[in-house]
């Protein structure tokens, strides 16, 4: 796996969350010319995206808790200190989860 980025602030990886990977796959992959490999990890199939050499993204199945939930990209953003972070985002108005 490549390095993500680690500056504070940046977006550091994407996740798609979905009812059809195999769609998906072929849909990103053709859409930017993703390479997309699978791997197993401790309880499920999971696809990395790379744009070139790089990783930028990973795709797999919506879980059976999620219920009715529809397919969702996740944007993960690389913070220095979480603690900080989330008092700050409270302080401009969002709710903790």
């Amino acid at each position: 796996m490549t390095e993500p980025m680690k500056q504070h602030g940046a977006f550091s990886w994407n996740e798609l969350m979905t009812t059809d990977v195999e769609a998906a796959k072929a849909f990103y992959g053709s859409l930017f010319g993703w390479t997309l490999e699978g791997m197993q990890t401790n309880d499920m199939a999971y696809t990395m995206a790379k744009a070139g050499d790089r990783e930028v993204a990973g795709l797999m199945a919506l879980p059976s808790e999620a219920g009715t939930m529809p397919p969702t990209w996740g944007a993960y953003v690389t913070v220095d200190d979480v603690e900080a972070s989330a008092k700050q985002a409270e302080a401009l108005g969002a709710c903790r989860i």
